[in-house]
């Protein structure tokens, strides 16, 4: 008798979960030897290099004067020799110290070959640190090496937001990379560039000037890139908190209102945030970053007010000891700030924070607004303009138990305005805030033919 009964319910789901598993465990199989083979890439990569580099130092070593030593002689072997050495000994004496290798000069000399790196165009001097150091044995009179060496990997990954921008400033994008630059001057018109500065955490990479390609879609919002900071991470200033980039509202949305006075703004800022960032996923892509203060300690110089002056000027001129001295713990002063971005006839803006405050959450400081496009108390130029004032995370001077504020203001205007930290207002001008976030370094990207601009902006992967 033929048996025409199927399978049940409870067994159809039974094989289901069973396949279910299965691809579950495959694909986490194959994930994980695509992440290995990445990271095998990289590993390969780093021993060529480092091979190299050993093969540079052997020959260093082995240093004769009647041999020809052109190639370890040559200055483009060395990030930061200006000249080509001329005898062994001072070669070796430099190699003593430590001498910083070129990964174009290894390339150069023939000590790398291109052939033996696997996407060769990234491993540059930007990205790799390789220094040798030479050691000598006291009793023995010989030499021997040490190879100390930072792949910077953020960088190195293509899919990261990081890898894009600094690439395309390399290659063929419309903002191109700069050399480190301490003393900032005017930009010319529409100039603009990808600059190179420290930080506390190391080299730092920061738009200045007309920049068009550094826009950003995330969260449905629109932010511009401000810098790269030295671990990778990206800090983003809003541009537009109602849409993404590439479509245009015609709004001025880049700012929040503060209906707070400065020492209040942390609270708007932070209210803002966690209205609009609430996804667990979302907000694990956003850094806890250091957000830089002025530290009252480190101050320009300190001076008298009008009233002290004049108790000084007559204790000087008449000899009495009738009037009183001003009483020194209350007096003004102008935070180191004034020095760095004002008093000199260049600016020298300072990354290096001596105070400071953890968040999520923050904004840009006055030295970070003179690297985007401004100098001392020039008319702004660069990609931050705005129509409205809007609050620094820089304190300018105290004066009479108050801290002014540096507030930035473009148009007719100049750079910067020192406002009161108990006002919201300036000229009859409300004071706002821009919101800025710092996105973890590695971040991916979604894969499209982005290039940066307000068109085609990068849109970071969710």
């Amino acid at each position: 008798m033929k048996n025409n009964k199927g399978f049940t319910l409870i067994e159809l789901l039974a094989v289901l979960v069973i396949i279910g598993i299965i691809i579950t465990i495959i694909a986490s199989r194959g994930f994980t030897a695509f992440n290995n083979a990445k990271k095998s890439i990289s590993e390969i990569n780093k021993k060529v290099i480092l091979d190299s580099a050993n093969i540079v130092m052997e020959d260093i070593k082995a240093c004769d004067d009647s041999m020809d030593n052109s190639t370890i002689f040559s200055k483009d072997l060395y990030k930061d020799i200006s000249r080509d050495f001329s005898n062994c000994k001072d070669l070796i004496t430099s190699a003593k110290v430590g001498l910083n290798l070129s990964i174009e000069g290894m390339k150069k000399q023939n000590y790398l070959s291109i052939n033996d790196l696997e996407d060769a165009s990234k491993y540059t001097d930007e990205y790799v640190n390789v220094k040798g150091i030479l050691k000598e044995n006291p009793d023995t009179k010989e030499y021997t090496f040490n190879i100390e060496y930072n792949f910077n990997d953020q960088v190195l990954d293509k899919d990261t937001l990081s890898y894009k921008v600094i690439y395309q400033a390399m290659n063929d994008g419309n903002t191109k990379l700069e050399l480190a630059k301490d003393k900032i001057s005017s930009l010319k018109k529409n100039e603009s560039y990808l600059g190179i500065t420290e930080d506390d955490m190391g080299k730092s990479y920061y738009y200045r000037g007309n920049v068009k390609d550094n826009y950003v879609n995330f969260n449905n919002m629109c932010f511009r890139i401000f810098r790269i900071e030295g671990d990778g991470s990206i800090k983003l200033v809003l541009e537009d908190s109602t849409s993404p980039c590439n479509i245009d509202t015609n709004n001025n949305n880049s700012h929040i209102d503060s209906s707070s006075s400065f020492d209040g703004k942390l609270t708007s800022l932070n209210n803002w945030f966690k209205s609009n960032f609430k996804d667990k996923n979302i907000l694990n892509k956003i850094k806890k970053d250091t957000w830089c203060i002025e530290d009252e300690t480190k101050k320009n110089n300190e001076y008298y007010t009008s009233k002290e002056i004049e108790a000084d000027y007559l204790i000087e001129q008449f000899n009495t000891s009738e009037i009183s001295l001003p009483n020194m713990e209350t007096l003004n002063f102008f935070f180191d700030s004034y020095n760095r971005n004002l008093e000199s006839s260049y600016s020298e803006p300072n990354l290096k924070c001596s105070n400071s405050f953890d968040s999520q959450i923050g904004t840009l400081t006055a030295d970070e607004l003179v690297l985007a496009g401004g100098n001392k108390l020039e008319k702004a130029s660069g990609y931050l303009d705005t129509n409205y004032y809007w609050w620094t995370l820089t304190a300018y001077q105290r004066y009479n138990d108050i801290d002014y504020i540096y507030v930035y203001k473009d148009g007719k205007d100049k750079n910067f305005f020192k406002v009161g930290s108990s006002n919201t207002r300036y000229k009859n001008n409300e004071i706002y805030l821009r919101p800025v976030i710092t996105i973890l370094n590695g971040v991916e990207l979604e894969k499209n033919n982005a290039d940066g601009t307000k068109e085609k902006p990068y849109v970071i992967r969710l």
